[in-house]
């Protein structure tokens, strides 16, 4: 016979965390909030005046690059390159098909069938 022990209803309680006030809740947001405005208006415009970062923006700059507005889907290049693998894997995939069935040898059934 199995035995089961229920703890009491004052013990069951008592051990789960109490949930936070909304005071803390507010707090907790707010610090958050002040954590990402630090790091997006003070972290990363303090890494743009590091070496190789500044020499990426500023040939990027020179160029006349604007690299704010372009997604890779906007650009021909990565049509080209998608139509490349496209064709690239799919005729690499029936030619594999295709060479390893002529290669495999012929088993002792009288199917003839190439497994």
């Amino acid at each position: 016979m199995e035995r089961t022990t229920t703890l009491p209803e004052t013990q069951v309680l008592s051990s789960a965390t109490p949930r936070a006030g909304p005071r803390r809740r507010w707090a907790r947001f707010l610090t958050g909030l002040l954590g990402i405005m630090l790091f997006a208006f003070g972290a990363i415009p303090a890494l743009e005046r590091l070496g190789p970062v500044r020499e990426v923006r500023d040939a990027t700059r020179k160029a006349g690059i604007d690299a704010t507005a372009l997604f890779y889907t906007e650009s021909d290049v990565s049509g080209e390159a998608e139509a490349s693998i496209r064709n690239a894997i799919t005729y690499s995939a029936r030619r594999k098909c295709a060479s390893s069935v002529a290669r495999q040898p012929r088993t002792g059934r009288s199917s003839g069938t190439i497994y």
